[in-house]
């Protein structure tokens, strides 16, 4: 008589060898094709690009009439605009404390260290929409960063370019 055990074994060892073929055949494509963003948008820090649509899983996260929020890998950035009317162009320097934020990663002491920053208690900048209808949002940005942490401790960094001021644009982003 057979040995069912033996045979469950079997079968089960060949469902997960062909699971993990799968599973790095669709890893590999993944990491291969580029990610889908409506419009554009660019995010610099101190007058440099970090991160933009053709970055590595570049997404937009949120996008509303007063608030856009972009990520990539290892970097993500929210700015929350307040008092702006619904419609029309619009330009306020009244921006929201705890929606507005950015983390990255940074090399501190040669090591890559994953950063959390947040603007003053009454953030320095400016949200400027230049265009929104019922389907997209286009505008402009700058916000300062007072003090960056690490992101999972939250204990302060010894970065040297606190503060940071974050700019960007973005261009016909789908609102979500």
């Amino acid at each position: 008589m057979k040995n069912p055990s033996k045979n469950i074994v079997l079968a089960v060892s060949v469902f997960w060898t062909l699971m993990s073929c799968s599973a790095d055949q669709s890893n590999q494509q993944q990491s291969t094709q580029k990610a889908k963003v409506s419009g554009s948008f660019a995010v610099f820090v101190d007058g440099e690009l970090s991160f933009n649509q053709d970055t590595s899983r570049a997404s937009v996260h949120l996008a509303d009439n007063n608030l856009v929020a972009f990520k990539a890998k290892d970097h993500y950035f929210r700015i929350m605009a307040l008092r702006m009317p619904e419609q029309g162009e619009a330009r306020t320097d009244e921006l929201n404390f705890n929606n507005t934020q950015f983390s990255t990663v940074v090399e501190i002491n040669g090591k890559p260290q994953q950063i959390g920053c947040k603007p003053k208690q009454e953030p320095v900048g400016f949200f400027h929409r230049t265009q929104i209808d019922d389907e997209t949002i286009s505008g402009e940005f700058s916000v300062q960063f007072e003090t960056c942490s690490d992101y999972i401790t939250t204990n302060p960094v010894a970065y040297p370019a606190n503060p940071i001021t974050v700019t960007g644009s973005f261009s016909k982003i789908k609102l979500k």
